[in-house]
């Protein structure tokens, strides 16, 4: 098995995806998450909110050509709306609950 990595984000930053999860369902959403890796660490700060996204039922999608250069995107976020918005019950079912 390979090396572990860890990422990392503020309580706020978390709810933040959640929240405009909430506001688009019942829409997919998409986002890019700006950060810094250090060592075995991703530290998210920023979400980002790709330029001409589409968001729909069943599917979002980002123009790949349209976005720029940026080495300092960590990652992505996508949702598959279900209707359960309970971010407590989901923190507290996951290995989110072991963190502050």
């Amino acid at each position: 098995m390979g090396k572990t990595v860890t990422v990392s984000m503020s309580m706020e930053l978390l709810e933040a995806i959640f929240e405009g999860a909430r506001r688009l369902y019942p829409r997919e959403t998409i986002l890019l998450l700006r950060g810094r890796k250090h060592k075995e660490t991703i530290l998210v700060k920023e979400l980002v909110v790709p330029p001409l996204a589409t968001y729909g039922a069943g599917f979002a999608n980002i123009p790949l050509h349209m976005l720029p250069i940026d080495f300092s995107i960590t990652g992505t976020v996508h949702s598959h709306p279900s209707g359960n918005w309970s971010l407590q019950k989901w923190i507290s079912t996951t290995s989110l609950g072991a963190y502050s």
